[in-house]
């Protein structure tokens, strides 16, 4: 695992029995060897919130946790070497606090009933090293977890939300909906748009008129933008109406999506149409030039959907984004000015979410198959495997996010587990759009399998 324990000089003798694991050098306290600790050199990890400490002999195992913020913890060695064979030593390095892991400082029991294994708990490092009974100076070294360490058990601790729905209001063909403040969304549907707000009260205004709706975005300065079957123009919320149309949509085409970035006085348009092409609006504001025409094979209509727009943007920073659709399979990157396809293997049918995380990532799953991925400056990864059909997401709170599915299902994804079990709604399929107000959701489906509308979910204490 690691190398084996050699003899310091005298001058780690003399040390304060701890362990440190976020500085460069760390201690263990123990009954072994000339002294009472075990001095263990480990590398700082970036990122890293809390540790796990383990140590395996034969088939024994102990794990204690230790806070990131802790600068000691004692573990008693000296039972460890009855048998004078070598003990092996572990830290994993996780991304979350023991507290949202629901772990105390100190031995982790083992669970009795709800419980993760460790890769769940996605670690971000491990290290390892070999301490022989007469050990008084070991280095960590970059190693992978053992079998039995990926085997074991941790405590889950679960806060599986229940949900009651309603419909709020009938419509036609409901579209997209997003927030714009922690009290009120905006909804589009192909002859209307809706103000809704967290009391479950509800504006309504017609589109211009000879116009049906196709997407809606919130620019970068927070201004609500409509693209209907043949312009791109702004809708003032307060005012309830329409302002002067900025550009017009290519003829005959139809956006999955539209991504809106202001400069001051100039606007740069994005749309993602439904034959895959990435649009961009041509520096003189005029019409629009083509930026990428993503393959046909990775384009993909499913004929038994609901006509909505599916792409999902999400800004990397001033210029860059990454841009997913339910029927494209693969994610669009533009970066630096290049575009980029993200893909998994040809099984893949689409990507219908953007998750962005606090560390600057993104996480993204595919729709059939519920792989899971994670973009991160540049790179793309699989993370693992979630629920199936996801088609819209809201968060839930700090670490995880409330889903809808097509099959009308509402769950939880969580990074950390998936131990809260699906919830089925009240005769609604079709889910799509999810937009969080106040303590509620907003979202749109098809109700009682005929009647397309707006809904409304609330959480049940």
């Amino acid at each position: 695992m690691g190398p084996r324990a050699s003899r310091p000089s005298s001058a780690w003798r003399g040390l304060t029995s701890h362990l440190t694991l976020l500085a460069a050098t760390a201690a263990l306290t123990g009954g072994c060897g000339a002294s009472d600790s075990v001095f263990v050199e480990a590398p700082d990890v970036a990122g890293a919130r809390s540790f796990l400490f383990a140590l395996e002999q034969g088939s024994n195992l102990d794990v204690h946790a230790v806070p990131a913020e802790s600068r000691a913890v004692n573990v008693a060695l000296a039972p460890w070497f009855l048998d004078d064979e070598p003990l092996e030593l572990e830290r994993v390095a996780l991304p979350t606090s023991l507290d949202e892991l629901g772990l105390s400082a100190g031995i982790v029991p083992a669970p009795s009933e709800d419980y993760r294994t460790l890769p769940e708990l996605r670690p971000i490092a491990v290290d390892g090293a070999t301490l022989l009974p007469d050990a008084v100076h070991v280095r960590l070294e970059p190693t992978e977890a053992s079998l039995a360490l990926r085997a074991r058990t941790f405590p889950s601790k679960e806060d599986c939300p229940r949900f009651a729905d309603e419909v709020l209001v009938e419509v036609r063909h409901p579209l997209e909906a997003i927030s714009i403040g922690p009290e009120t969304a905006v909804a589009l549907e192909v002859e209307e748009i809706f103000r809704f707000r967290a009391d479950k009260s509800f504006e309504r205004w017609p589109l211009p008129a000879g116009e049906s709706g196709s997407a809606i975005a919130l620019s970068d300065t927070g201004r609500i933008w409509v693209a209907t079957s043949s312009t791109i123009l702004p809708f003032e919320v307060e005012e309830g109406r329409f302002g002067p149309v900025a550009i017009g949509v290519p003829d005959d085409a139809r956006p999955w999506g539209l991504f809106v970035r202001e400069r001051g006085p100039a606007l740069v348009f994005w749309l993602l149409l439904d034959d895959g092409q990435l649009l961009r609006s041509t520096p003189d504001g005029t019409g629009f030039e083509l930026v990428l025409q993503v393959p046909p094979t990775v384009v993909r209509i499913d004929p038994g959907t609901l006509r909505t727009p599916s792409a999902r943007f999400h800004a990397l920073g001033e210029e860059d984004f990454l841009v997913a659709a339910e029927q494209m399979a693969a994610v669009v990157e533009f970066r630096a000015g290049r575009t980029r396809l993200l893909q998994k293997e040809a099984t893949g049918r689409g990507f219908g979410l953007l998750w962005p995380q606090p560390d600057g990532s993104v996480i993204t799953r595919e729709t059939f198959s519920g792989e899971l991925f994670e973009y991160r400056a540049g790179a793309w990864k699989p993370i693992g495997v979630r629920s199936v059909r996801i088609w819209a997401g809201a968060p839930l709170d700090e670490d995880r996010l409330l889903y809808v599915t097509q099959q009308g299902l509402v769950g939880v994804l969580d990074l950390l587990s998936e131990r809260c079990p699906y919830q089925s709604t009240s005769g609604w399929g079709n889910l799509r759009t999810l937009a969080r107000l106040g303590d509620g959701y907003l979202f749109a489906g098809v109700a009682d399998s005929t009647v397309p509308a707006f809904g409304w979910l609330t959480r049940v204490e």
